[in-house]
Formats: C-alpha cells, structure tokens, sequence
C-alpha cells in the first residue's frame, strides 16, 4: 500500500512508522492546558512528568525524534507568581 496502514495514532508503511497528526495536535492542546493549570498550582510536577513521559514514550514508537525535540524545547512550565 503507497498510503500505509492507519494503527493506534501511526502510520505503518514498508520501512516507515510514522505519526499521524491529530494525535500531536491533542498532545500540544493538553500540554496548553496543563501549562494554565501548573501556573494556577492545580497540576502537580508528578502528575505532569508521568503525561509528557507517557506521551513520548507513546510517540518514540515512531520515527518521531526531531518532532519530540522541537515540541518539548518549545515546552515551558512555571508557577505563576
């Protein structure tokens, strides 16, 4: 198949495993909200580094390094004052 097989958030073609966008978008949309909620001290730093491992162990299924660089490296949390 030249389009590749869609599975869990991937998708698998010959030599390749790739994400699939909209698994991205959600990640990028949970990490905004929980930026909001870590600066307001409604997230703990736990409950915070348990998602952002969960998902990059998730994505690393993929050949997904240079995407997880540049999205972590944009990733800021702080409280706010």
């Amino acid at each position: 198949m030249a389009t590749g097989v869609p599975f869990l958030g991937f998708v698998f073609t010959p030599g390749r495993v790739r994400l699939k966008r909209e698994p991205v978008r959600r990640f990028m949309r949970r990490m905004r909200r929980y930026q909001r909620e870590f600066a307001e001290g409604a997230l703990s730093v736990n409950r915070l580094t348990a998602s952002v491992q969960s998902w990059v162990a998730h994505a690393a299924y993929g050949q997904t390094y240079r995407l997880r660089t540049a999205l972590l490296s944009n990733l800021v949390f702080s409280r706010a004052s």
